[in-house]
């Protein structure tokens, strides 16, 4: 009861809680956490519990803010630069859906186009961690310091856009072949932009620095309840302001073959075969 009350009233003033946090406080208070099975179980007897509260009590959470500090707390994990965490703010909260989901949802694309691993890992550090993760159905980016901003987004198509003509600089737009490649197409999506449009010159980027005029996003999740299992899809766009930008993740240098021939240490890629792929 105490626990569920301290994080009603941080959700109240719109902080959101990391879920390391509620997990010592459990233990301080006297709980035992012995694994993943005892945080779950956990989550769900504070989330019913907290269900419970706000109904009895008549009182609602800030969801702006809360949306809000979410997205700060995984800018922070992703190590983003102050710009950077800007334009993930602005696109969580262009996403309607629950704070903390949309928050996540942002996170995650963001994690993907400026290619910092670890994408799945974010729904796991703001309370309560999802289960249920996005699936990106289509992403729109547009580059550059002009004044095209429609992000219209395509079903099953990634594409970067110049701002100042419209035109499409990069990007998967075969519907065909984009579960295939979705995964490649979306990592590290504005580092393998050009920095210059190709068609009118216009600058897009400035070495790491790409200048990230509006964003449009497809996605969808499958909710699951007593009824069953059900799709459901979700559209945001968002147009930022001029000079806004995104600071991509610097290449690592590839591990050289010899070192993956010889390090015995090393997972043979013979070990992965048969695993389904994780999906995005």
């Amino acid at each position: 009861m105490a626990l569920a009350s301290i994080i009603i009233t941080m959700w109240r003033r719109g902080i959101a809680v990391r879920a390391d946090d509620v997990y010592r406080a459990y233990e301080a208070l006297g709980g035992t956490l012995a694994d993943r099975a005892d945080r779950k179980k956990l989550d769900h007897k504070l989330s019913a519990l907290m269900m419970r509260m706000f109904s009895e009590a008549g009182v609602r959470s800030d969801r702006d803010g809360l949306k809000e500090s979410a997205a700060q707390a995984l800018a922070g994990e992703l190590g983003l630069d102050d710009a950077s965490s800007a334009v993930l703010v602005s696109l969580a909260k262009a996403i309607n859906d629950k704070p903390i989901t949309a928050a996540n949802v942002a996170a995650m694309v963001i994690a993907y186009i400026t290619g910092r691993w670890g994408a799945t890992r974010l729904w796991d550090v703001v309370w309560p961690p999802r289960s249920q993760r996005a699936r990106i159905d289509g992403l729109t980016v547009v580059l550059g310091d002009g004044d095209h901003v429609d992000a219209e987004v395509e079903e099953n198509t990634v594409k970067v856009i110049c701002s100042r003509c419209g035109s499409v600089v990069y990007g998967n737009t075969d519907p065909e072949s984009f579960r295939y490649v979705k995964g490649l197409v979306l990592y590290n999506l504005l580092s393998k932009a050009p920095h210059v449009c190709p068609r009118c010159g216009a600058g897009l980027a400035d070495g790491r620095r790409v200048l990230v005029r509006a964003i449009g996003l497809k996605y969808h999740v499958l909710i699951s309840s007593s009824k069953g299992t059900r799709t459901e899809k979700k559209e945001a766009k968002v147009v930022l302001p001029k000079g806004a930008a995104l600071q991509v993740r610097k290449k690592q240098p590839k591990r050289p073959r010899a070192a993956f021939l010889f390090n015995k240490k090393l997972r043979s890629p013979l070990s992965t075969l048969g695993r389904p792929a994780r999906p995005l």
